[in-house]
């Protein structure tokens, strides 16, 4: 009996134990990353339900790292447009999913007015100050765009009065490489002379 009852508590524990290796071994792979390692068991007692509990919570993350894998790859191809579904995740997931759809909404709502006034800007067209207001860096664009606005209006309008004949415009170029002050002031001193 006892040798029977040895055998019976060796089936059972072997049993438990066999599964729960293989889902601790499961786990331990899913938190390094590797989502290669497969559940195998399928049993319809507790420890089947915590396999498919596993498989389930495998597959979420694995959806999960899909879907901001996509994310990355379409903002590294510059396809700013493109924002991760929500509707798909749950929970946490859905607020991972729409917490790096701002970030990549934080970088692009700066990047395209950027865009917008550099193209104005190359045109002719000189857009008025930036009122938005930004955060960090974002700011530190802004600032430059306004000053880069600002002082095309201020060359603009030295232009214009050179061509209306007002040669004693002050045109001292702003540093030794601004080449249009520098015409400028060449073009009112072979006038004035």
């Amino acid at each position: 009996c006892a040798v029977i009852a040895l055998v019976v508590l060796w089936i059972v524990a072997s049993g438990i134990t066999c599964p729960v290796v293989n889902i601790v071994e499961t786990a331990n792979a899913i938190a390094d990353g590797d989502f290669s390692k497969e559940i195998t068991i399928r049993q319809e007692d507790e420890i089947g339900q915590l396999a498919d509990a596993f498989r389930n919570m495998k597959e979420m993350i694995h959806c999960v790292l899909e879907e901001m894998n996509a994310l990355i790859q379409a903002v590294q191809e510059g396809n700013l447009d493109i924002r991760g579904e929500t509707e798909a995740f749950k929970g946490g997931w859905r607020d991972l999913i729409i917490g790096t759809n701002n970030v990549i909404d934080a970088f692009v709502t700066p990047i395209k007015m950027t865009g917008t006034y550099i193209e104005q800007i190359s045109e002719g067209d000189i857009p008025e100050k930036i009122t938005d207001e930004y955060n960090g860096d974002f700011n530190q664009i802004r600032n430059n765009l306004n000053m880069l606005i600002k002082r095309t209006h201020d060359v603009t309008r030295l232009a214009e009065a050179v061509a209306e004949g007002n040669f004693g415009t002050d045109t001292r170029a702003r540093s030794e490489r601004d080449k249009l002050m520098q015409a400028l002031n060449e073009i009112g001193l072979f006038y004035t002379s």
